[in-house]
């Protein structure tokens, strides 16, 4: 138990020094169709594309009434505002239980909302529900 709140702070530490930094970065793995919402891609090697039907099924186990609106609301704030700081983080490399820590932390430096900040943790839970072991 000990270890598990070592690592949770030390990747929220680590996530909050990451954006403290001047960089601004404005380029994302997401592309855009030409009437600007997120182009549908293939699933890509970092976690970062636009949700559909199987994120939204596998996220509806633990988050019930979860809307395809919101993880592409979710997507789209991944893609643009924690960009913004910092290059977009790998989905896939950190495990499930450590994203609602790293989230919490961003979302206060972001100045995020409580439902941007949901719509954010839904789509990365999203990703990691479907994420191949």
């Amino acid at each position: 138990m000990n270890i598990l709140k070592t690592t949770v702070t030390a990747a929220i530490v680590l996530a909050i020094a990451s954006c403290s930094g001047l960089k601004k970065n404005t380029s994302s793995s997401a592309e855009k169709t030409a009437g600007g919402q997120p182009a549908k891609k293939s699933k890509s090697a970092d976690g970062i594309y636009a949700p559909g039907s199987d994120e939204l099924a596998a996220v509806q186990s633990k988050y019930a009434g979860t809307s395809i609106q919101t993880l592409t609301d979710g997507y789209k704030l991944y893609t643009s505002v924690c960009t913004n700081c910092h290059d977009a983080k790998n989905i896939y490399r950190e495990p499930e239980q450590l994203w609602p820590g790293i989230i919490d932390a961003m979302a206060q430096k972001a100045s995020l909302t409580a439902v941007q900040k949901d719509a954010v943790l839904r789509y990365v839970m999203s990703v990691k529900a479907v994420q191949k072991k």
